[in-house]
This record gives structure tokens, C-alpha cells and sequence, in this order.
């Protein structure tokens, strides 16, 4: 299908494919941006105090070193407990950086975890594929944002070390302590100053990325069409399944018409059949209920059955609201349901009496 065709928006079902696939638009160059301004934000907070403890630590090593009986084994030592500091003094930063990238990429795609992007495609492996995709707007621009990196990263690193030459000048021979001290100012500087510069293109390449997402989502008017029908004959099957579902239903619930021990009218309006039997139910039970037609048809079994009719205008009205069919009356409603059953009873009764 042509590019040129795909003039229209997408449709709802599009973008919930495309997310579930992996596709959302997002820049990486923003993540860099960020870990460079991270690192800035933390050394300039809690560098010192590291910078600090790293240059007692080499002092105090070369002093070590400097002794006439450092032995192989002390300076194993020496080393392993050096880099369990080094450890100690790298994790916090190293644990900020991992937050600061995993909270930049959910602030540009959300949480929308997807083993899709995983499968293996195998139409990645044709070499005519291949060369295209090599040769296609997206490789050149990638490879424009490359070159661009490199060439921000390497004048910014220039630029700074360029701004400093008479202060490194100056160290030849200066204390220890001294030389940290101007290292680790340098080294905020390019943190901050690529960070920034980072973070300027990573707002541009996100308008592209985005502008490139929105493009490659876009639809023809056939797909338009083909989605539209299909979610109407969907729709129409869904609601054709839900009608054979409530006759079903229903058929089921007039079935049990004839079981029930009473039946309670509007009379015209609602009918609902009650069954009740002490002996395994804790209340009276809706067995089936139904308004107007359904209503008509319920009374109809049941005077064929030989079930008991009961006008109670007030009462068939609050069982027809309040109660689901299967499901037990309300106590508010024992004491009316209980007087009409026992009426019904008494009936039973004086039949089998006479």
C-alpha cells in the first residue's frame, strides 16, 4: 500500500494496536539528556563530600605504597578494600541514574509493557528489506543524529578543556588534592554543558519522532472502512449473542413458572412467582418475574400449572424492583411475602381437607 495513500487519521483500534505492539513515539537522545544532567545535579549536591573521601583515599594509598614492606598480599588488600569504597561511593549515583532514565522513558510512553516488540520478525531478514532500510529517511536521519552527537560531545569536550589549558598547565607538580579539586570541577562542567546540549536535540528529535509516529500511523480510507465494518458486524454478532442469551434465559425462568408455590400480579402490569420451601431455603425465592407481555405469559403458565394468583398491587411492584430473579426476598419484605404464603397454604390446606 503507498505512503501517498494513507491520508487518514487513525482510528482508536489503530492506536491501541500500535501501543500494544510497541509503538509509541519516544526519544532516546532525551534519556542521555537527562543521565548527563542527572550526574550534574547529583556531583554538584554530593560530589564533594565523594571527591573528598576519592582523594583521601589516594593519598593515603601512595603513602601505603611508598612503604618498604608493602607485600604482595597488603596490596591485594589494599585493593580490594579500595574497591569496595569505590563501590560504596558510585552506587548512589549509579542508582539515581537508573531511576532518572526509567522515570523519562514513562513520562514519554506511559506504562504499557508488551512481549510483541520481543517476536522474532523474520522479514528483517531479507536483504532487500535491508538495503532499503539502509538507504530509507529514517537511516539518514539517524545517522545525521549520530554525527551530530559526536560533534556536540567532542566541541563541548574541546571547548571546555580549551577554557581550562592554563589551569591544567598548572598542574604539573601542584598537590594532589589540588588537581582532584580542578578535575572534578571540568568534569561538572562537560556534565552540564553536554546535558544541555543533549537535551536540545532530544526536543527536536522527539518533534520528529513524533511527527514520524503520527505520519506511519495515519490509515487509507479503505482500512477506514474494512475497521468501521468490522466493528459494525462485531457490534451486530455481540448483540445478536445477547439476545440469544436473555431468550435463553428466559425460556429457562418460564420453565420454573409451574414450581412456583404462588404467583403475585399488579394484576395487569408485573407478575412475580415465588417458591419457598423451608426446608433449604432461608427465604422465599423469585423464581421468575416479568412485566406486560412477560408478565401476561408467567400468569398464563401458572393457571395452567394450577399455581395460586395473589393480587397485591403494592407488593408485586417491590419485588418486581427489588428482586433478581434466583435471588431471596429482602427481610423488609418477610412479614407481606409471609402472609400471603400462609393465605396460600390455608387454601392447600382446606382443598386436601374437602
Amino acid at each position: 500500500m503507498p505512503a501517498d495513500d494513507k491520508t487518514e487519521a487513525p482510528t482508536p483500534k489503530r492506536l491501541k494496536e500500535l501501543r500494544e505492539q510497541g509503538s509509541i513515539p519516544k526519544s532516546a537522545e532525551l534519556a542521555t539528556a537527562v543521565s548527563f544532567l542527572t550526574a550534574w545535579v547529583a556531583l554538584k549536591n554530593f560530589g564533594e563530600g565523594a571527591v573528598g573521601t576519592l582523594r583521601d583515599l589516594v593519598t593515603t594509598d601512595l603513602s601505603h605504597m611508598a612503604k618498604p614492606d608493602m607485600t604482595p598480599t597488603a596490596l591485594a588488600h589494599l585493593g580490594t578494600t579500595d574497591g569496595l569504597l569505590f563501590l560504596k561511593l558510585l552506587m548512589p549515583f549509579a542508582g539515581l541514574l537508573v531511576v532518572a532514565g526509567l522515570a523519562v522513558n514513562l513520562m514519554q510512553v506511559g506504562f504499557h509493557p508488551t512481549t510483541k516488540v520481543l517476536a522474532p520478525k523474520f522479514s528483517k531478514l531479507n536483504p532487500i528489506a535491508g538495503a532499503k532500510r539502509v538507504f530509507a529517511l529514517r537511516s539518514l536521519v539517524e545517522l545525521v543524529k549520530s554525527v551530530s552527537k559526536i560533534a556536540i560531545v567532542g566541541f563541548v569536550a574541546f571547548k571546555a578543556l580549551t577554557d581550562h589549558t592554563g589551569e591544567l598547565s598548572s598542574l604539573t607538580g601542584a598537590d594532589l588534592k589540588v588537581g582532584l579539586t580542578l578535575m572534578a570541577g571540568i568534569a561538572m562542567e562537560l556534565l552540564l554543558k553536554v546535558g544541555l546540549a543533549f537535551l536540545v536535540l532530544a526536543l527536536a528529535d522527539y518533534i520528529y519522532q513524533r511527527w514520524q509516529w503520527q505520519k506511519n500511523a495515519k490509515m487509507t480510507k479503505q482500512e477506514v472502512k474494512e475497521e468501521t465494518r468490522s466493528a459494525e458486524l462485531n457490534e451486530h454478532v455481540r448483540g445478536r449473542i445477547k439476545r440469544l442469551q436473555r431468550e435463553q434465559a428466559r425460556r429457562r425462568m418460564m420453565q420454573r413458572v409451574p414450581t412456583a408455590d404462588v404467583v403475585i400480579t399488579n394484576p395487569t402490569h408485573y407478575a412475580v412467582a415465588l417458591k419457598y420451601d423451608p426446608t433449604k431455603m432461608a427465604a422465599p425465592l423469585v423464581v421468575a418475574k416479568g412485566q406486560n407481555l412477560i408478565a401476561q405469559q408467567i400468569k398464563d403458565l401458572a393457571r395452567s400449572a394450577g399455581v395460586p394468583l395473589v393480587e397485591n398491587k403494592p407488593l408485586a411492584q417491590a419485588l418486581f424492583r427489588a428482586v433478581d430473579v434466583d435471588r431471596e426476598i429482602p427481610r423488609e419484605l418477610y412479614k407481606a411475602v409471609a402472609e400471603v404464603l400462609a393465605f396460600i397454604y390455608r387454601l392447600k390446606n382446606r382443598r386436601l381437607a374437602s
